[in-house]
């Protein structure tokens, strides 16, 4: 009997995995042997699929926008009032903190703050993914001011920075033993620093 043909490495199928293992353990937790290993395919694969580390790595920040800040965006752009917007862009990380098999943190977030990459390709896509929110944040309020939703006057840039920094402050709770009363407590919180008409 013919041998079977040998099973093939489908390299988008084990972005999640790769993206939890560094999302667990940050990119200096994580050796290539160590993701090779969990997969079940041998460094050389591995690295023929992806790249180096910091290729393999930026990949990774791809996938995790992919999974988290896609829904963000698509609600921002969907839901008919600026406030429900707001609500369930938020919504998706507080989705994402309760989520029992998510690691703590954002790997977004702490990649930035650990200050580690300062050119490469980890660092053209973390800053490529950073900026994607914000024209999209903006964009909603200046159809939130011309439907009547905000005060006409208020600065589109600094009050997409605010929500900006909301989501990053949202993030940090998953840190702690936050339930959901408090992260729906501190939505209304940061609601109430927006400049409703």
């Amino acid at each position: 009997m013919p041998a079977g043909r040998p099973r093939t490495f489908e390299p988008e199928g084990h972005l999640p995995a790769i993206t939890k293992l560094f999302w667990q353990h940050g990119f200096d937790g994580v050796t290539l042997d160590a993701a090779a290993a969990s997969l079940g395919v041998s460094k050389p694969t591995l690295c023929k699929a992806f790249g180096d580390k910091e290729e393999v790595f930026a990949r990774s920040l791809a996938c995790y926008y992919e999974q988290y800040g896609v829904p963000g965006e698509f609600a921002l752009q969907q839901e008919s009032s600026f406030r429900e917007a707001l609500t369930a862009w938020l919504g998706v990380t507080i989705d994402r903190i309760l989520d029992p098999d998510a690691p703590c943190g954002c790997l977004l977030n702490d990649t930035a703050l650990c200050g580690k990459f300062e050119s490469g390709p980890v660092a053209e896509t973390l800053g490529r993914l950073q900026q994607r929110t914000l024209p999209v944040l903006e964009a909603r309020i200046e159809q939130a001011k011309r439907d009547g939703e905000l005060d006409a006057e208020v600065d589109t840039a600094s009050l997409a920075h605010y929500l900006a920094a909301q989501l990053v402050a949202l993030s940090a709770l998953s840190r702690t033993d936050a339930d959901r009363p408090m992260l729906d407590q501190f939505v209304r919180f940061a609601l109430e620093g927006v400049p409703w008409v």
